[in-house]
C-alpha cells in the first residue's frame, strides 16, 4: 500500500513539474528560441505513474519491490516447515550367489541343490512421511514472517 502511495505521489509531482515547465516558457506565453527545437512532451498522470513504476525507472522502487519479494520468500520458507516431509527411495540389484562359498553345501540324497543361484533381480521401493502435529515456535516464526511481508 505504501509503495503504491509513493508511486502515486511521485507521478503527481512529475505531472506538476511538467505543467509548470510548460507554463513558464515566457511571460507572454510564447516559447523561447531554445525551446522551439525541443518537442513538447505530453505527460498525463497515468503516464507519470507508468514512468515511475517502469523497471528501469526509480532505483528505490526497485529495491522496495525486491525487499517485498524477499519477505515473501522467507514467509514461504517458514510455511514449508509446517508441511509434511515425504522421503522415498528406489533400489534395484541383480546378482548371482555361490552357495558353497556361504557354507551352504547341503547334500540331500535324491535331490540336487545347485551350488550357484541366480541371476536374481531384487527391486526395493520405500517411502516414509513425517508430520509434526504441533510446533509453537514454527507457527510463530511463520506468523512473524507474514508480519515482515506486510511491513515490507
Amino acid at each position: 500500500m505504501r509503495l503504491r502511495l509513493w508511486a502515486l505521489t511521485l507521478g503527481v509531482c512529475g505531472l506538476l513539474a511538467a505543467q509548470g515547465a510548460s507554463q513558464s516558457a515566457s511571460p507572454d506565453g510564447n516559447r523561447q528560441a531554445g525551446d522551439a527545437a525541443r518537442p513538447k512532451l505530453e505527460l498525463s498522470l497515468s503516464k507519470a505513474i507508468e514512468i515511475a513504476l517502469a523497471a528501469d525507472g526509480n532505483e528505490r522502487l526497485q529495491l522496495a519491490v525486491e525487499a517485498v519479494r524477499q519477505a515473501q520468500a522467507r514467509k514461504s520458507q517458514a510455511f514449508s516447515w509446517l508441511l509434511p516431509n515425504v522421503d522415498a527411495s528406489w533400489g534395484a540389484r541383480s546378482f548371482t550367489e555361490d552357495l558353497s562359498a556361504l557354507g551352504l553345501n547341503i547334500r540331500i540324497p535324491g535331490f540336487a541343490i545347485p551350488s550357484f543361484v541366480g541371476p536374481v533381480s531384487v527391486y526395493d521401493l520405500r517411502a516414509s512421511a513425517t508430520q509434526t502435529v504441533f510446533d509453537f515456535t514454527t507457527i510463530r516464526r511463520w506468523q512473524a514472517s507474514g508480519a515482515q511481508v506486510a511491513a515490507s
